[in-house]
């Protein structure tokens, strides 16, 4: 082969290497809405995911294209409004524009908030991280940035964050930024010491760091066994049973695939709801129900459902916080 056509060859790889290159990584640029000047170390990131970058001084950014992941993508900046990608169509996503956040005065509250502090923070850290190993351990490093709120006539308490919440997780080994979007913990009653919980409820935009480790490994394995995550994947791959899962109706082991309709779709499986409620069991040990608020939800290829809120889950799925969620690009290690 003659010097010319080989280096023709080189070039035309070169070529269609970089064509591929721009087809699996996504970049742009983000600036200021007010100013026009770009915006360094803004965080772009698959929520709930361990994929993430920062921009340049320049403001310009690239990161891997996750095709199949439904979770969207972040850009996010500390003084700025948010923005959310959830359909992305191009690898060029071009120039973004983050608004600034208008400072907005506290309402005026004219109930009295008769909670300390301490109360407050002790029960949301319980209700937030968990109960668990994973979330004792765990510990929230800016706790100034949350803003509490007990109310006293809605018997609940909210919380707050204006600035991403730095989570260190060593039992897990991560390290999680959280954005705080909705946390609200209601009350049964409130005249308790330490009142029962009727229902938690929050929304994160998560990003974690890893360490590694065997000993974090199996830790990652055992919390990973029986999770959500770990039923959604098992479900939509048919193989629940394979996995440990059992699920009940009735008081009697049902085929779960009668009463949970799958249908492929190019990016998503998606799921027909005929049972609102069943019960899972996992190794005969871990005892969960869920519960469907809609008729039908959808599975991606990470096992990540959605709409979020169209399954619910209590017992042994039901504790689980934020201390023991896995990224969505988890898989176990063999």
């Amino acid at each position: 082969m003659g010097t010319r056509i080989l280096l023709f060859t080189l070039c035309s790889f070169m070529i269609t290497f970089e064509s591929l290159l721009a087809q699996d990584y996504l970049t742009g640029q983000v600036i200021s809405a007010s100013s026009n000047e770009p915006l360094s170390h803004v965080s772009i990131f698959y929520d709930g995911t361990t994929l993430g970058t920062t921009t340049n001084e320049a403001g310009f950014f690239e990161i891997r294209w996750v095709k199949g992941l439904s979770s969207p993508l972040i850009i996010s900046f500390i003084g700025f409004e948010s923005i959310e990608i959830d359909e992305i169509e191009s690898s060029d996503l071009g120039v973004l524009k983050l608004k600034p956040k208008t400072v907005e005065l506290n309402e005026v509250v004219l109930e009295e908030d008769i909670w300390s502090r301490e109360k407050k923070l002790a029960i949301f850290l319980e209700e937030f991280l968990g109960t668990t190993k994973a979330g004792l351990e765990s510990t929230i490093m800016n706790p100034e940035a949350l803003i509490l709120r007990f109310s006293s006539a809605e018997k609940t308490l909210y919380a707050f964050s204006d600035k991403p919440l730095l989570i260190t997780n060593p039992y897990l080994g991560y390290s999680i930024s959280c954005v705080l979007e909705n946390y609200e913990t209601k009350f049964v009653d409130i005249d308790e010491k330490r009142p029962d919980v009727e229902v938690t409820i929050f929304s994160t935009r998560t990003l974690f760091s890893e360490n590694k480790g065997k000993k974090i490994d199996k830790r990652r394995r055992k919390a990973y066994e029986g999770s959500v995550l770990h039923f959604m994947r098992s479900l939509a791959s048919k193989d629940l049973e394979k996995q440990g899962f059992r699920v009940f109706s009735g008081g009697f082991q049902i085929d779960p695939y009668s009463r949970l309709k799958l249908k492929s779709l190019k990016l998503y499986t998606e799921v027909t709801v005929l049972k609102k409620i069943l019960y899972i069991q996992f190794e005969n040990r871990k005892n969960s129900l869920m519960k469907s608020e809609s008729s039908i939800f959808f599975i991606d290829d990470y096992g990540n459902h959605r709409p979020t809120k169209s399954v619910l889950f209590g017992g042994e799925m039901g504790t689980y916080r934020l201390a023991n969620l896995l990224p969505l690009d988890y898989r176990p290690v063999d």
